[in-house]
């Protein structure tokens, strides 16, 4: 827990780590997430066109 709260104090936060903590699973982690209330970004799929026909 300690190398947590140590990684979000410094602001090095991102989303590989974000990701990285909520794989653990652990319920400790989890909440100080939700106390937080830190959410993941999601990042939309565009569709694009190759061509113009379909």
């Amino acid at each position: 827990m300690m190398t947590n709260s140590r990684t979000l104090r410094a602001g090095k936060l991102n989303e590989k780590i974000l990701k990285l903590f909520i794989a653990t699973g652990k319920e400790e982690i989890l909440s100080l997430i939700g106390a937080f209330n830190i959410q993941c970004v999601l990042t939309p799929v565009l569709p694009t066109r190759c061509s113009e026909k379909f």
